[in-house]
């Protein structure tokens, strides 16, 4: 079954993060990596009941509401007007979060996305920094079917012994892989099937592999971008899956 609000929060996630400029996106974080500008971060916000029949039972179709907070970073550069980089970033995201194909058709007939406005945050002292706050509520049905299947606990870290040259095969639900052995002249790691789009998948080495190739599930294809060696201890290299188009692609 589908957890519609976690469909919302992670295509979110992926349409700000895919809007032109865009250099980085988090989700539930305070800042993202290497302090990139512009970014964006999507807070789940608030889930609330919108409205349901009069002595309706939770099993029965209600409708739900849900608010999260989207918060776009800039970092006007010198003779840029701030205010006019705010106005084109706050266009970019608002036509892109309200004309996504997937983001309407997860609300369904009966909800919708509204764009309810923007706040322009004063800059931090320190950093010079520029906040656009912008505030989108969608609503969308809600059944008590929709939550109650039982959803698989991920493995938090897969820790591997590999030899060199040996490949590492996710499985369904692992989230992280450390690779405790090393250094190593070669290792392949096939990244798992059936991953949450927009979640991170992080690889750790203890000790440098020379020669790293990465694929995706099924190991037709190496991962876009993916770095062909990987630097230990404690660098992680993250991957994201996108969607069945895209796939899987390196993200940083």
């Amino acid at each position: 079954m589908a957890d519609t609000r976690e469909d919302l929060l992670a295509r979110l996630v992926l349409v700000c993060g895919a809007v032109a400029g865009v250099r980085a996106v988090g989700r539930n974080t305070l800042d993202v990596a290497d302090l990139n500008r512009p970014a964006v971060i999507v807070q789940d916000g608030i889930e609330q009941m919108r409205d349901i029949a009069n002595g309706a039972r939770y099993s029965e179709v209600g409708r739900m509401e849900l608010s999260p907070s989207v918060t776009v970073f800039l970092r006007a550069g010198i003779g840029v007007d701030p205010g006019r980089l705010m106005s084109l970033y706050r266009s970019r995201v608002v036509a892109a979060v309200l004309t996504d194909a997937e983001l309407i058709a997860a609300t369904g007939r009966n909800g919708g996305i509204r764009y309810e406005g923007c706040v322009a945050l004063p800059p931090d002292a320190e950093t010079k920094e520029h906040r656009l706050d912008l505030h989108f509520v969608f609503a969308y049905p809600f059944r008590l079917s929709d939550v109650a299947a039982e959803v698989p606990l991920t493995v938090p870290v897969r820790v591997e012994h590999p030899a060199s040259g040996a490949t590492i095969v996710m499985q369904g639900g692992e989230s992280a892989l450390y690779v405790a052995t090393g250094p190593l002249d070669a290792l392949t790691v096939r990244l798992p099937p059936s991953f949450p789009a927009g979640e991170p998948f992080e690889v750790s080495f203890a000790a440098p592999v020379s020669d790293l190739m990465v694929r995706d599930s099924d190991g037709a294809s190496t991962v876009t971008g993916a770095p062909t060696s990987g630097y230990g201890p404690g660098s992680a290299l993250q991957f994201r899956y996108v969607d069945a188009v895209v796939g899987w692609v390196y993200w940083g």
